[in-house]
């Protein structure tokens, strides 16, 4: 009897450590229940405190989650992300139901393939990309759109995970370049029969305990060569700013390179007086005009690249160049008259000012990664920067 005791009390001292358990229903605006849906709860950081899928009546389970302000995420194929700011209280117990609407149209039995494809488990949720027999003729872009909470902004065209960027992209445990948040467009290159499955980490550890997730893409061999390039005007009344990229994969060989020269025209502002002197017979009359403006160009260049040395080690380095000009003129006149309106005099002067800044940087760094510790990894970096002529 003692003993028995003694237990319950140690199950309620435990949870009410680890936080209370929390209930609810996902349907639809039919108050249909829509099954195989992805709960998380997210903290002011935005990093994942719990994760629950629904069953086939709509139910989830949420458990160990302490009172205060939350970040609901609700994903599920076929609907749109619903997404709302929660206070959850103390002994609350019910979050009651929340309604999804639905979004891309799919017929059901792609539904069921892509729920499927899914396996949930406490840090991740995994997309088996095998199974899906419509992934092998798409591209990664296509694919890891598939995850729940991963999407395509419609004006960057750039992946969001959880409606922001603060997420890495790795290959088989490890950063690339290739498929790095800075360069998402290359993604297109990968195809779907080159890719065993997608994780999508939602509790990061160690070097990644700053995002909000990780996504891990796991190939079946050595991804595949090719070049992929970009560019992009961006122009006004009085600016023009191309840029222009380049990210290219040889062999072991990944890199960047994008440009991005500026200029920009600021008009001519003319400034015109007249001074008339009528006691003055040399200097009657002055009349005065000064007109400046100022031009500005610069120039800056980006380098991304990363060499696999073997299946564990991976060298890269990351490098930027900014060059920055600012140019002002001015030109002015002066004339004078007599009473008898003759030119006794001209003055003329042209002044002009230049500005130059030049900055760069540069950055090594070396990771290792062990083959049966999944998840460790050795990083060394070294870097150097140039700041107004500071090193």
């Amino acid at each position: 009897m003692k003993i028995g005791l003694l237990l319950i009390l140690f199950f309620l001292v435990v949870c009410k450590g680890t936080g209370q358990i929390l209930q609810g229903y996902v349907k639809t605006l039919e108050e249909k229940p829509v099954s195989q849906a992805h709960v998380i709860l997210l903290n002011s950081d935005l990093k994942v405190v719990a994760h629950a899928v629904s069953g086939d009546d709509g139910f989830f389970l949420i458990t160990s989650v302490k009172k205060g302000v939350y970040k609901l995420n609700i994903s599920c194929v076929g609907f749109e992300v619903l997404q709302q700011n929660i206070l959850i209280e103390e002994n609350q117990g019910d979050l009651g139901v929340f309604r999804m609407k639905e979004g891309i149209t799919l017929d059901e039995v792609t539904v069921i393939k892509h729920k499927k494809s899914l396996t949930t488990k406490v840090d991740r949720i995994i997309y088996d990309v095998e199974r899906d027999s419509m992934a092998k003729n798409s591209v990664a872009m296509q694919i890891l759109e598939k995850l729940p909470f991963v999407d395509i902004d419609l004006k960057t065209k750039q992946l969001q995970v959880m409606g922001g960027t603060n997420f890495v992209i790795t290959i088989n445990g490890k950063k690339n370049l290739f498929l790095s948040e800075a360069n998402q467009y290359v993604a297109r290159l990968l195809q779907g029969d080159k890719m065993k499955q997608v994780e999508l980490i939602t509790s990061p550890q160690g070097q990644y305990s700053d995002k909000t997730a990780v996504i891990n893409i796991v190939t079946k061999g050595s991804l595949p060569d090719g070049i992929v390039g970009n560019i992009m005007i961006d122009f006004g009344k009085d600016f023009i700013k191309p840029n222009l990229g380049v990210t290219s994969k040889i062999g072991k060989l990944v890199y960047n390179v994008n440009y991005q020269p500026g200029y920009t025209y600021y008009s001519e502002l003319t400034d015109k007086t007249k001074v008339i002197n009528y006691r003055d017979d040399t200097i009657h009359r002055t009349e005065s005009e000064l007109i400046t403006w100022s031009k500005d160009d610069s120039h800056e260049l980006q380098l991304n690249a990363s060499y696999d040395f073997s299946d564990n080690d991976l060298l890269t380095f990351t490098g930027q160049y900014t060059y920055y000009r600012e140019r002002e003129f001015q030109e002015g006149k002066t004339t004078i008259w007599n009473k008898k309106d003759n030119k006794v005099q001209i003055y003329s002067f042209e002044n002009r000012n230049i500005n130059r800044e030049e900055r760069w940087n540069g950055k090594i760094n070396y990771q290792k990664s062990f083959r049966n510790k999944e998840g460790r990894l050795f990083t060394a970096t070294y870097g150097v920067e140039n700041n107004q002529g500071k090193k």
